[in-house]
């Protein structure tokens, strides 16, 4: 079953990959609104997001600037949304990462939202988009798993050098592995801590230095600077669900980790 839904994710398909791109619409919103304002397109650029899925992302771009818009996506389910979404003007392929059939240097910007999770540790699989960016191109990317260790410093160090700072923080990643508690294993219990409190409080400690070095700059400026932090719970976290021990505890966890901040 497992097996079967990382498939569905990798490469959606049929009716069941119809239905998992809506979900993964709604989803994304707020990851998707994020990536944008980074990424921050501009009136008359070429743009690509690879791993376009429904063509939601493509989209928000539009309606953010008037591009030229252009994704590419290995499962036919995904890229037949995408084009029936986007309509006249956009050119949408049915094609892997690796063959990217595009000329060297076509694109300003690059949008990778999902693609990441799929891709190879050592980034090999990135290679091509190298290759299609222009000289200066844009594409802001952190690879990795948010429980691994090290993978904080890596990812806040990664705002703070391509932007120069940090403004706000959302610790969003997250997953259910559930089982009553008769049958649930010491290693369900702590994944579920590691990626859904662990982490949050890793990335926030991370975070937390620079932070206040800012500020006090800031202060000393006379300037006053509204950074936010947003940490995704669940009503599981508040009233508890059947075969969600593990998820439960770690999301009411994240609730208290929140508050003391």
């Amino acid at each position: 079953m497992a097996a079967a839904f990382a498939g569905q994710l990798a490469r959606p398909r049929g009716i069941a990959g119809w239905l998992l791109g809506r979900a993964m619409d709604l989803a994304n919103r707020r990851p998707t609104r994020l990536a944008i304002d980074l990424l921050a397109p501009r009136a008359g650029e070429r743009v690509i997001d690879i791993g376009c899925g429904t063509g939601a992302a493509l989209a928000a771009v539009r309606r953010c600037a008037d591009v030229d818009a252009t994704g590419i996506d290995p499962s036919p389910v995904m890229a037949a949304m995408a084009a029936t979404r986007l309509g006249v003007g956009a050119d949408i392929r049915c094609a892997e990462l690796a063959a990217m059939p595009f000329p060297p240097a076509s694109f300003d910007a690059a949008l990778l939202l999902n693609m990441l999770y799929f891709c190879d540790p050592d980034g090999r699989d990135l290679a091509p988009l190298h290759r299609i960016l222009r000289p200066g191109g844009r594409a802001v990317a952190v690879n990795g798993s948010v429980s691994e260790a090290g993978f904080a410093d890596r990812f806040i160090g990664a705002a703070l050098e391509s932007f120069g700072g940090l403004d706000i923080l959302v610790n969003n990643a997250g997953y259910t592995w559930d089982a009553t508690i008769q049958k649930m294993t010491d290693e369900q219990f702590q994944a579920m801590l590691d990626v859904h409190l662990v982490a949050p409080f890793r990335i926030l400690r991370a975070a937390g230095e620079p932070i206040r070095v800012m500020a006090k700059k800031e202060a000393e400026a006379g300037r006053e600077v509204f950074r936010k932090v947003v940490n995704i719970s669940s009503i599981a976290g508040l009233y508890g669900n059947a075969g969600q021990a593990s998820y439960s505890s770690a999301k009411a966890s994240l609730v208290g980790l929140t508050r003391t901040l």
